[in-house]
């Protein structure tokens, strides 16, 4: 399953212009701008909206009413303190990449009271952390064969010189593996709402394997393994508003399944190669997929 998001952000015009990565976003200014966006991405068929830095607390308020009223959720960024309280306090659902402080009870009383969820990728920010210290990550066969070569060498290049990246050149500290850890595991015990998310794609950070490796790193911070499975499934399609489809194992749901050699309750590393995958009821990887889905392929064409 894949959901479309629609993207909303404040930036000064000489910004975003430079930015190509935005050319597809609504760039607003006021809240009449941010409630056209809003209607024009819900139009355009987003299933979430996402708010960047930068976007004010009217703003906020026009995109989360229009959203809302659709029974649409709103994600997004926030910027310290004071920024996720009057984001929160305007409606938006959830908060990602968590850049405000834990130990603010302010914070941790204004995410419980609205059931604000918390998509915090960790792993995102220990990115660089990771491919220092582990070099063989540095030449993942999986991730290079699913890369374009070109961007393959971008991505090396990255890795390589991670000193001249502004964000991930800072993010090399070993004190901030123990300053996330702290921040994941008290807002677990807080009471706050996670799922796990992962900012994959940003350098260093493959898609094939950031999730388990995220997972395991909220185990070693000391978050039960269960709890962390249930974010990766049943409380990140909650949130989504797709607890009633998927994210379960029980009658009615999409039976998107995966079979592991191994446990992930003793190790998260058993979720790098699944033995069966199934989606939707239908086997995709394992011994005798290719028969077993063509069946299936024929079978739903018969009249």
């Amino acid at each position: 399953m894949v959901l479309s998001m629609g993207w909303i952000w404040h930036a000064p015009p000489e910004v975003a212009a430079k930015n190509h990565r935005f050319n597809h976003t609504f760039n607003v200014n006021g809240a009449d701008e941010a409630r056209a966006a809003a209607i024009k991405s819900i139009e355009m068929g987003a299933d979430i909206l996402k708010l960047w830095n930068g976007v004010r607390p009217a703003e906020v308020k026009a995109v989360t009413e229009e959203a809302h009223k659709k029974g649409l959720r709103v994600t997004g960024h926030s910027s310290g303190d004071e920024d996720t309280i009057a984001r929160v306090g305007n409606g938006q659902d959830g908060i990602e990449h968590n850049s405000f402080d834990v130990d603010n009870p302010e914070v941790i009383r204004s995410l419980l009271t609205h059931r604000t969820v918390v998509d915090p990728t960790p792993i995102q920010g220990l990115a660089a952390f990771e491919a220092i210290n582990w070099p063989e990550w540095r030449n993942d066969p999986r991730a290079r064969a699913l890369t374009p070569p070109d961007m393959w060498t971008e991505i090396r290049e990255s890795i390589e010189h991670m000193d001249r990246l502004p964000y991930f050149g800072r993010a090399y500290r070993p004190a901030l593996y123990d300053q996330l850890g702290h921040t994941e595991k008290t807002l677990h015990e807080k009471g706050v709402g996670l799922v796990l998310g992962t900012d994959s794609g940003t350098p260093a950070n493959f898609h094939v394997d950031s999730t388990w490796r995220q997972m395991e790193l909220f185990v070693d911070w000391g978050i039960p393994a269960m709890d962390v499975i249930s974010m990766a499934t049943r409380q990140g399609a909650e949130w989504l508003g797709l607890g009633a489809k998927t994210g379960t194992i029980e009658p009615g749901r999409f039976a998107d399944i995966i079979v592991v050699d191994g446990n992930p309750l003793k190790t998260m590393s058993a979720l790098k190669n699944p033995v069966y995958v199934l989606r939707e009821g239908v086997q995709v990887k394992g011994p005798g997929t290719t028969e077993r889905h063509t069946q299936s392929t024929s079978q739903a064409k018969k009249p």
